[in-house]
């Protein structure tokens, strides 16, 4: 009897899956994590893309405040305006909440005006009368909690307006507020007021040092708000209408600088702000951008194209 042939494809057929081959199964897998990898490469590559750009942004924002200052932010000054404007916050909440038992306060003291009313008339004392408010004493307290919580709302919108007066000045202009100012009206917000910088002195760049003088504040609109003069260093006249090198005006002016940076004018930080003129010669634009670094390190600068004030 002859063999069938059918059998002889028996061996194969044990290798085969699902009608595949174990090869072709292999580089359906190859071909599946393939898929996978590039997915999340993608995805990871995405992530990488968007931290870069929030980087940028957040450092771009940084470099935007650093120029605004006008020199590069350390740790302690922005340390210095998170705690300025956290507390900022908090002095505001109290506010807000003795504002409320001030308003409780006053309730209970319309509730006893007719009472006030009859002292004032007949020219009483409080005291003269105690006996009759025994057990009674709803008036007395709240006389008490009213001067009370009046006193601290004082003393709180005191604090409120000096740090809102720092903060708004940083706001305003990206720096410590000026140590000699006057208030104008605020043209963005017609109600408040803003500050406007005075000027302490006239700084002439020359090609080879400074000249120095004390600005004419004669013209100045009044009132101009100078701080606590008596902490003001001190004019030396050796100062002023001589050259100056770049050491010697550091040497000279430091102490004004130092006298804003530790309060001594205002109750919070703040700078001077002078005149500079430019009488370089117009081959020395390096050695004037030198010298404006050196004013910048004491003073805030007012660029002026006026011609130099005679004496």
């Amino acid at each position: 009897m002859i063999r069938s042939y059918q059998d002889f494809d028996k061996p194969y057929r044990r290798g085969l899956v699902l009608g595949l081959s174990l090869a072709e199964l292999f580089l359906i897998l190859l071909f599946l994590l393939l898929l996978t990898s590039m997915g999340l490469m993608a995805f990871v590559q995405e992530e990488i893309e968007k931290t870069n750009t929030e980087k940028q942004e957040l450092q771009d924002s940084l470099d935007a405040l650093s120029d605004g200052w006008g020199h590069q932010i350390n740790t302690k000054e922005f340390t210095r305006l998170i705690k300025d404007a956290g507390e900022r916050q908090k002095l505001i909440r109290e506010n807000q909440e003795l504002t409320d038992k001030l308003v409780i306060a006053q309730e209970k003291l319309n509730v006893a005006e007719p009472v006030l009313k009859i002292l004032k008339k007949h020219n009483l004392q409080l005291s003269s009368i105690q006996s009759l408010l025994q057990g009674k004493d709803t008036l007395t307290e709240a006389l008490a909690e009213n001067a009370a919580l009046i006193q601290q709302v004082k003393n709180k919108e005191s604090k409120i307006i000096k740090i809102n007066k720092t903060m708004d000045s940083l706001t305003d202009k990206g720096r410590d507020p000026p140590c000699w100012f006057r208030l104008v009206a605020d043209t963005n917000s017609p109600d408040s007021k803003r500050q406007r910088d005075v000027k302490i002195f006239d700084v002439k760049i020359e090609d080879d040092g400074f000249i120095v003088i004390k600005h004419n504040n004669n013209k100045t609109p009044r009132p101009i708000n100078v701080g606590n003069e008596e902490s003001l260093p001190h004019y030396k006249d050796d100062f002023f209408n001589r050259k100056l090198t770049a050491t010697e005006f550091k040497e000279s002016f430091h102490s004004f600088f130092e006298a804003g940076e530790k309060n001594k004018i205002q109750p919070y930080k703040c700078v001077f702000t002078v005149d500079v003129y430019d009488n370089t010669a117009a081959t020395n634009k390096g050695g004037y951008k030198q010298n404006v670094k050196v004013i910048k390190g004491l003073f805030v600068p007012y660029f002026e194209t006026s011609q130099w004030p005679k004496n």
